[in-house]
């Protein structure tokens, strides 16, 4: 397993815990699936730069839910 699927696999795990606890369950999974989301937009954003290096071109990053 990668390390960034170990890191999302920890965060996923943390906000559901999260989520479940303010919202309840049921809210919690549409939440799962906003955070994918976010998630997917993220990754797209990455770039790859020389020799294969992958860096994220920004250095603060907040996300609005509305």
């Amino acid at each position: 397993m990668s390390l960034f699927s170990v890191i999302e696999k920890r965060i996923e795990r943390s906000f559901r815990r999260w989520t479940d606890r303010l919202f309840g369950a049921a809210p919690a999974d549409e939440l799962l699936l906003v955070y994918r989301a976010i998630l997917e937009d993220v990754e797209g954003k990455v770039q790859t730069v020389a020799r294969g290096r992958r860096v994220f071109p920004y250095t603060r990053m907040t996300v609005t839910l509305a």
